[in-house]
């Protein structure tokens, strides 16, 4: 029973680092190895039995293409990449103001589509953005908006991604 205990707090940690590090490896670029830790952290938390963390994953999968499909009346999983991916080209190109609005219009987008994990990781995109361009209280505001959707998935490895994030801010 112990070893049963142990082993699901281990797996639920390894959830939570591979919902951290998805989507830093998604910024990077390196989108091939943050699809592969976010299908990890999805099959991890399936195995758990864990539903609020499945949606989560399953929505982080999607926004980083690595599904084929999306929830009915979510956009294609291909289009939220798409979107995301030339929001931050916008940022590389020295665009951020664009990159901006592309990534309020993808928050918003998915927050229709009831898509909560590629709502969250778009507020949390965007508040780089705007730390980056010094807008520190907008940040701070899609930061918390994150924080708040990554609390209603139960994911406690995206919460506690965004509130290091939030605290590097004060």
């Amino acid at each position: 029973m112990a070893e049963q205990a142990r082993q699901a707090k281990l797996a639920a940690l390894e959830a939570s680092v591979a919902s951290a590090l998805a989507p830093a490896l998604f910024v990077i670029g390196r989108t091939d190895e943050a699809s592969a830790w976010a299908r990890r952290a999805l099959e991890i938390a399936q195995a758990l039995g864990q539903e609020e963390a499945v949606n989560h994953f399953r929505d982080l999968v999607t926004t980083m293409g690595a599904a084929d499909a999306s929830a009915p009346g979510t956009p294609a999983a291909s289009t939220f990449q798409a979107r995301i991916q030339a929001a931050l080209e916008q940022v590389r190109a020295g665009d951020p103001s664009a990159a901006a609005v592309a990534l309020s219009r993808i928050a918003e987008d998915a927050q229709q589509a009831e898509a909560r994990g590629v709502e969250a990781t778009a507020r949390i995109f965007l508040a780089k953005v705007f730390v980056a361009t010094h807008q520190r209280d907008q940040a701070a505001t899609e930061l918390r908006r994150a924080l708040a959707l990554a609390e209603q998935l139960g994911d406690q490895g995206a919460a506690a991604h965004v509130c290091a994030l939030l605290d590097d801010l004060r």
